[in-house]
């Protein structure tokens, strides 16, 4: 039952965290992108901390807390894939694959970065 816990609790966290990324992006960023970039800057953020954690970690509850519930509520690879379908549906295919390419790789970079640093 803690296990349930901590990853409901990690998974609010990250959800409410989520949701002010791409709010403070788009109040500062008056663009039609600006969703994007938030999706993006919240799932780099998640796979630099789940590499830190992964390299830290040692402690199940916490790994359970910060890797499963923050890192699962913060990233959003339902968001990506619905932000890409859009812009293929709008012909921006070009946009579209820098988007995929930038965030595939940008994530493993943010993953190794974090393990490293970790």
């Amino acid at each position: 039952m803690t296990s349930i816990l901590l990853v409901f609790l990690g998974g609010g966290i990250g959800s409410v965290l989520r949701w002010g990324v791409g709010q403070g992006l788009q109040t500062v960023w008056k663009h039609p992108y600006a969703v994007m970039g938030g999706t993006l800057i919240a799932n780099l953020l998640a796979c630099w901390v789940l590499g830190w954690a992964l390299a830290k970690g040692s402690n199940p509850k916490a790994m359970l807390l910060v890797t499963v519930g923050i890192c699962g509520g913060f990233s959003t690879f339902s968001t990506f894939s619905y932000e890409v379908l859009g812009l293929l549906r709008q012909g921006e295919w070009g946009i579209a694959g820098g988007y995929v390419l930038c965030s595939v790789l940008l994530g493993l970079a943010a993953v190794a970065l974090g393990l490293r640093w970790g």
